[in-house]
């Protein structure tokens, strides 16, 4: 039986992250932020799927390897609790992350969304060895500082409004 749960999950569990990344793709590409928020909104529930499709091909596999810890099936039982911890730490920031989104007002929440500017410049310099271009510091300095500025101007105390006298 094990044979079969075993690949059907890990499947299942791939497609179903696929899922998730292309559904989040497409909205932030074409979608208006209302449906951004949908998409996002709606993941959390995929959980539903998700965890119990990893949880059995983790299980299928683990019966899979009898017991046996040399090898490929030790190493992978070494590195279990960090792909669990690594998981659940995951799992609990999307759906923080979601919830922010549902309960705080767009204004407060889009600014943090500019870290992934930081974090892609980090990334692709760390990994790929690209320098940011003057053009690329600039512009990005631009988007995020007219971020910053609605941020303060949607959540600045407002004047009342006065009638005719």
């Amino acid at each position: 039986m094990s044979k079969i749960v075993h690949p059907v999950a890990g499947t299942l569990a791939f497609l179903t992250i696929a899922t998730f990344w292309l559904a989040t793709a497409l909205s932030e590409l074409f979608a208006a932020p209302a449906g951004v928020a949908a998409v996002k909104l709606a993941i959390p529930w995929g959980f539903l799927l998700l965890v119990p499709a990893l949880a059995a091909a983790g299980g299928s596999g683990f019966a899979l390897a009898q017991g046996g810890r040399r090898g490929l099936i030790g190493a992978k039982l070494k590195r279990m609790p960090l792909i669990v911890a690594n998981g659940v730490c995951n799992m609990l920031g999307q759906y923080w992350w979601t919830r922010s989104i549902h309960l705080a007002p767009t204004s407060a929440v889009v600014p943090f969304q500019y870290l992934s500017l930081i974090w892609a410049m980090g990334f692709g310099f760390a990994l790929w060895g690209d320098v940011p271009t003057i053009g690329l510091l600039v512009g990005s300095a631009i988007v995020v500082g007219s971020g910053l500025f609605l941020l303060w101007h949607e959540t600045r105390p407002k004047m009342p409004k006065l009638g005719p006298p």
